[in-house]
């Protein structure tokens, strides 16, 4: 951004100065001037190349982020969105398939690999203890931006190898090197705060809400043989179903007591 962007935005116009500096920077969005993953201008950048407060640019900014063209990450700046990535439920993809087949490029990095006790409601669905289980956690980026977080616990999975957790699907991981096929899953979709160290991955703040996936997977002896919890935040990821029959909403509300 020049000099001449304060030229862009007019004084004596009746829309206010924030909206027009929205606008603008819409327009450059949606033109591809300003591309998916680009890292916009602080504050005090953008003020001084328009002319305006930093009030009136944390203002533009706001409107941009409700409109979902920008997300904020923490610590890093405000960048321009890619487009939401969709996640099909209607089949067993798993999550780096799925943003394959949609031509997302990517970067995994594997922040935890160990053998250890799952919580209490992951041990119950795996139908254990207090075993120690394989468990690993994923990061997945999108042009350095953390874009979701995968926790996925393994039971009788001793041998599989940290290499082969880096660079294997998990559904792969079960099929190919532990002989064990997911016939069916079980998921579950829920709004949830991370906590400390999950949130300081996905560099959002504790008390934003994300996305979580929850999946436990069924051998086709009916035994869970993995549960996973994905983490994503609702600006850039999205879950869906196809359906070949009608779905009634309010006859599906249940009542809890």
């Amino acid at each position: 951004m020049t000099e001449s962007g304060a030229g862009r935005l007019l004084r004596t116009s009746s829309v206010p100065l924030w909206r027009q500096l929205s606008d603008h920077l819409r327009q450059q969005i949606q033109a591809g001037v300003l591309r998916p993953g680009a890292r916009m201008p602080t504050e005090i950048e953008m003020g001084a190349s328009f002319g305006v407060s930093r009030i009136t640019v944390r203002a533009a900014i706001e409107r941009l982020l409700s409109e979902q063209l920008v997300i904020r990450a923490q610590g890093k700046g405000t960048f321009v969105a890619g487009a939401v990535v969709r996640q099909e439920l209607s089949d067993l993809a798993g999550i780096i398939p799925n943003l394959e087949a949609q031509g997302i490029a990517f970067e995994t990095q594997l922040v935890v690999c160990e053998q250890a006790a799952p919580p209490p409601a992951v041990a119950a669905s795996l139908g254990i203890e207090h075993d120690p289980v394989l468990h690993f956690r994923r990061l997945y980026e999108r042009a350095g931006k953390p874009l979701g977080l995968c926790e996925t616990w393994i039971p009788d999975a001793d041998g599989i190898t940290r290499e082969q957790v880096a660079g294997t699907p998990c559904y792969m991981i079960l099929s190919h090197y532990l002989d064990r096929p997911v016939g069916r899953a079980k998921l579950t979709i829920k709004v949830r705060r991370p906590e400390r160290s999950l949130a300081s991955l996905l560099g959002v703040g504790r008390n934003e809400a994300l996305l979580c996936l929850e999946r436990a997977s069924f051998n086709a002896a009916e035994r869970v043989c993995e549960h996973t919890h994905f983490w994503v935040r609702p600006d850039q990821y999205e879950f869906g179903i196809d359906l070949d029959r009608p779905m009634p909403i309010a006859t599906g509300i249940k009542q809890s007591r």
